[in-house]
């Protein structure tokens, strides 16, 4: 899992996993969508980012994330859904703030993306148990 800084703020991107296995529901697909984020981080190759390119990673991450919500076991869909949720929340601050970090609320931004973190990671720990 990498941790990214963008101008001053952190927020986790990249969920790292071994290879999948089949073991029932759509285990595979979710996976694969695992994966593929890992893959294609895309913010892999951002240092200084301005504010469109931010937006389109921000989107890129998104439709990742969306896909790993979509492909998820029924007995995963809770933590995929509040993965989910938790980057909604980031990306509202930043968007909120013209994706200028001069703008966040820090302490608004602070608090969302520690929980988009512990989203991340819980995605993660399931990938690492299932996709084994």
């Amino acid at each position: 899992m990498k941790a990214l800084v963008v101008a001053n703020a952190l927020l986790l991107a990249g969920i790292g996993v071994a290879a999948c296995g089949d073991d029932g529901g759509d285990i595979a697909s979710f996976c694969q969508a695992v994966d593929e984020l890992a893959e294609n981080d895309p913010f892999a190759e951002l240092d200084v980012a301005s504010p469109e390119e931010m937006r389109d990673a921000f989107d890129q991450l998104r439709d990742g994330v969306e896909r790993i919500d979509d492909s998820a076991p029924d007995d995963l869909e809770s933590r995929t859904r509040r993965y989910l949720a938790a980057l909604d929340e980031v990306t509202d601050q930043l968007r909120g703030a013209g994706f200028d970090p001069r703008n966040l609320d820090t302490l608004a931004y602070r608090t969302a993306t520690a929980d988009y973190e512990e989203a991340a990671v819980s995605i993660e720990n399931a990938a690492d148990d299932a996709c084994s």
